[in-house]
C-alpha cells in the first residue's frame, strides 16, 4: 500500500502545530519569516550543533519553546542558487526519511536572499 501525499499552500506565518520544515543555506542560515514560526531555541540549536546546512544534512528540533509545534526539522540544502533535479531528489529523500507515515509537515521554500 502506497503513502498519499497532499500538497497544499498557505502563508508561512499559519504554521502552528505539527512538523514545520525549514530549509537553511550552506551557511546554516534560514530566512526571517523561518526564524519566527520556530520559536526561540532554533538559533541556539543551530549554533550548538555546528549545522552547515549541507545538502540533505538535517537538523531536528523537539517540542521548540515559544511555540506549539511538535518539532522542527532544519534541512540543509547547500548552495540554493545551484539546486537541480538531483538535489532536489536527494532532499525529498532526506527529508522522506525523517517524517514518519500519517505525519503532518509544514515546508517553508523560503531562503533570503534566493
Amino acid at each position: 500500500m502506497t503513502n498519499s501525499v497532499a500538497v497544499s499552500f498557505s502563508k508561512p506565518e499559519s504554521v502552528k502545530k505539527n512538523t514545520l520544515v525549514i530549509p537553511s543555506d550552506s551557511g546554516g542560515k534560514i530566512s526571517k519569516v523561518a526564524k519566527a514560526q520556530a520559536g526561540t531555541g532554533l538559533a541556539r540549536a543551530i549554533q550548538v550543533s555546528e549545522f552547515k546546512g549541507k545538502v540533505a544534512a538535517v537538523l531536528e528540533m523537539i517540542a521548540p519553546a515559544g511555540t506549539e509545534l511538535d518539532r522542527v526539522l532544519v534541512l540543509g540544502v547547500g548552495d540554493a542558487a545551484a539546486l537541480g533535479a538531483q538535489e532536489w531528489t536527494k532532499l525529498g529523500g532526506a527529508l522522506a526519511g525523517k517524517l514518519s507515515a500519517g505525519t503532518h509537515a509544514s515546508v517553508v521554500l523560503e531562503l533570503d536572499g534566493v
